[in-house]
């Protein structure tokens, strides 16, 4: 997927019972190609580092492709 541009979110207020809604706006959009096999995938995140070696971090995203045509 390559680089993306970072988007920073307010922080969201507490709610009732101190919950949090966040509200987001959407950051990144992937196009799933019509040739990949419906599953469970994970998607990796990678910050890029700074100069000093610092800054850097991973977190992981799990998501369904799933085909939608009639059997």
């Amino acid at each position: 997927m390559g680089r993306c541009r970072e988007r920073l979110s307010p922080r969201a207020e507490y709610g009732e019972k101190r919950l949090r809604e966040c509200k987001w706006d959407k950051a990144v959009t992937l196009e799933i190609p019509g040739d990949w096999t419906s599953g469970v995938y994970v998607g990796r995140l990678t910050t890029l580092s700074d100069a000093s070696g610092y800054g850097y971090w991973q977190s992981y995203v799990v998501f369904i492709v799933r085909d939608d045509r009639p059997a």
